[in-house]
């Protein structure tokens, strides 16, 4: 009988490297007992997003892959199988508790990465920017909700904490009705080796082979400043439209194909200094309630507390960035994404920032008629 592993994320601490990591040393880990069923991370995010759909009450959502994917980790002959998907960290109970039930009476370990709230929310809010709901918040406006303002009075607080209030999240996966276990990663502090938080999750999960396999390189690569203004911009103007396509191609596209790869010559997202010491505070509230848990802790508790922030003189909010600075992106945005084939024919130089977006969301929209099934 396997341990069925569940990794719950959390979104930004590092889910999509492991993941790889997983896929890339399959054949080892199988070797060694550690299954890593249903095909790989999609087809389990497909799985478990269809179940959490079904949960909702979508009648179009189908629980068959969910179904299969739980049937080939209780069949499992190796010692340890897992399964890894950030979308369980925000799961709530009565689909937490349909999850456990459907390993039972199988032994189930749940394991949640964290990271520090310094590194995490700037993540989360580009993360929020890509996601399916196209969100236009300003980062200041999400840091104020998240650091000031109570989960019942703002959307941006109830946003964050949702998917990283670590405590909550492990309360929700403890329970005395089935054989589960928790357990928290924290995320390594900037700069410490490559390895470590690969290290971690092996150690977290009872896999020590993972010491001796190569560090993963993949990774969800995070937008320049000025890119992810310009994914908030274009959100803006796609909300007053009906746009042949969804935000979330935006990310697959125009962000992860396009955008990614200017980050190194755009400015690095940075939390707000002026929130630095309430992030300590709210911070070190959640560690008093994860020690009172006595949830096993994999790394250390101190790699949570958000290192001391960068002078106040030199942070600004995205929002804030030079019109022209904006047009030049957003130009570049274009002259790139005309060249992704099938190759698009370069427009004019766009004169302002608002025909830029328009030209932009043009390109978009050509894209997806020509990737569309021929409906004749």
């Amino acid at each position: 009988m396997p341990t069925v592993v569940l990794h719950i994320g959390a979104y930004k601490t590092g889910t999509t490297s492991v993941q790889a990591g997983l896929a890339a040393h399959a054949t080892e880990l199988a070797e060694a007992g550690v299954g890593f069923p249903g095909g790989g991370a999609r087809a389990q995010e497909r799985a478990v997003r269809g179940l959490l759909a079904h949960l909702r009450g979508d009648s179009a959502a189908s629980r068959a892959p969910w179904d299969a994917l739980v049937a080939q980790a209780v069949q499992w002959t190796g010692p340890v199988a897992i399964i890894s998907c950030e979308f369980l960290s925000t799961a709530n109970e009565d689909a937490v508790r349909h999850v456990m039930q459907a390993f039972s009476p199988h032994p189930l370990r749940v394991v949640l990465g964290a990271r520090d709230v310094a590194r995490v929310l700037p993540a989360q809010w580009q993360e929020s920017l890509q996601g399916a709901d196209g969100r236009t918040w300003t980062l200041s406006q999400y840091a104020d909700g998240a650091m000031t303002r109570s989960i019942a009075q703002d959307e941006a607080a109830r946003h964050f904490w949702r998917r990283h209030h670590w405590a909550r999240i492990l309360q929700r996966w403890s329970s005395s009705e089935s054989s589960s276990s928790v357990r928290l990663v924290t995320v390594p502090p900037a700069g410490a080796p490559p390895a470590e938080l690969w290290h971690r999750f092996g150690d977290a999960c009872g896999v020590p082979l993972l010491h001796t396999l190569p560090v993963p390189t993949v990774r969800n690569e995070s937008l320049g400043a000025e890119s992810a203004e310009l994914v908030r911009q274009l959100n803006g103007v796609l909300a007053g439209r009906d746009a042949g396509f969804s935000t979330a191609e935006l990310k697959g596209v125009l962000a992860q194909r396009v955008l990614v790869a200017r980050r190194s010559h755009e400015t690095r997202i940075a939390f707000p200094p002026h929130h630095h010491d309430r992030a300590v505070v709210l911070t070190r509230r959640v560690l008093r309630q994860l020690r009172a848990s006595e949830v096993p802790v994999v790394g250390r508790l101190r790699d949570l507390l958000p290192a001391p922030p960068e002078p106040e003189a030199s942070w600004r909010d995205p929002a804030h960035t030079a019109p022209s600075t904006m047009l030049q992106t957003a130009r570049a945005a274009i002259q790139a994404l005309a060249a992704l084939p099938p190759q698009q024919t370069p427009p004019a130089a766009a004169p302002t920032l608002d025909h830029a977006l328009d030209v932009l969301l043009e390109l978009l929209e050509a894209r997806r008629r020509e990737s569309a099934p021929d409906s004749a």
